[in-house]
């Protein structure tokens, strides 16, 4: 054992971790062991000796629920001076201190006061003119472009990402008016023609969704479910049209997950399930139209 280090034991780690943290000796990180005392749990910070190295984590002990659980920590990435300059330009357009219109100074003006190369200066300027940000006029500049015109999917996540991850009303109704209108489509092209497997692989995420009790991972599998529910349609398109609004749906349902729980949302895909094995058009439209009317303006709204 190395010196300062105070041995915590060995521990045979539940199934549901990773295979290289079973049976690993685990260290406190000093001999005055960092303990939190969270009613039933007790939180220390270690790290783990396996033939893999250390592996730095936290350990979560909880004598009621029978084991300890094995938190790793995520690895840290800095963002590169392009994603700074693109964040910065974009941020500045949008609380409109660039208006539209505007003409920016040239790469070279640009570089010079920010202290970052040209190149970096001219891939970012490129990156924000493709999500409709920004117009390069050949000999004559770059200018603010208007991006609720020219703008795509890309932009819409600029936007949540400048609204610390949340959306003006006028955009979560845009999105919720598009999702109607994109599975309705999906349940009248899937209904005629769908067959049993296709509908059994509907309950399995029904069912995934019935033992969900994370607000991020319930929102992902609603998404995945429509998603399904669109590749079924037999339509090619369909499911790359809807596949390109995952951001600001999974965003929008983890938002509804976290003001309303799941049993709503439980019912409505449960519902959509019986109704599609029973091929019935109507009866799914209905539960369907219902469930995201009642988002827009009913019982489950999710506007701020």
């Amino acid at each position: 054992m190395q010196s300062g280090r105070k041995q915590l034991g060995m521990f045979t780690m539940p199934k549901a971790v990773p295979s290289y943290v079973n049976n690993i000796t685990l260290y406190s990180k000093s001999v005055n062991i960092s303990c939190n005392s969270l009613n039933y749990f007790s939180i220390i910070t270690c790290t783990g000796l396996s033939v893999y190295g250390i592996i730095h984590m936290w350990y979560v002990v909880a004598p009621h629920l029978g084991g300890i659980i094995i938190m790793e920590f995520s690895k840290l990435s800095a963002p590169t001076l392009k994603e700074l300059f693109i964040e910065q330009l974009e941020n500045m357009i949008l609380s409109g201190k660039l208006v539209i219109g505007e003409k920016l100074p040239s790469e070279r003006e640009l570089a010079e006061s920010m202290h970052i190369s040209r190149s970096v200066v001219n891939a970012g300027m490129s990156e924000i003119a493709d999500k409709g940000f920004l117009e390069i006029v050949p000999r004559s500049g770059t200018y603010v472009a208007d991006y609720r015109k020219k703008g795509k999917l890309d932009t819409l996540v600029s936007i949540m990402k400048f609204n610390g991850g949340t959306l003006p009303d006028s955009d979560i109704l845009s999105i919720l008016q598009i999702r109607k209108v994109l599975t309705a489509l999906a349940l009248e092209l899937a209904i005629p023609r769908i067959t049993d497997e296709e509908v059994k692989q509907l309950f399995k995420y029904s069912s995934q969704l019935d033992k969900a009790n994370d607000s991020a991972k319930a929102a992902e599998i609603v998404f995945e479910f429509d998603h399904l529910l669109c590749g079924f349609s037999g339509n090619t398109l369909l499911p790359l049209i809807f596949y390109s609004f995952k951001a600001p749906n999974t965003t929008l349902f983890e938002r509804y997950f976290r003001l309303h729980g799941f049993e709503a949302m439980r019912k409505r895909t449960d519902a959509l399930c019986v109704t599609v094995r029973a091929r019935d058009l109507e009866a799914a439209k209905e539960i369907l139209s219902r469930s995201i009317e009642d988002t827009i303006s009913g019982t489950t709204t999710i506007y701020r």
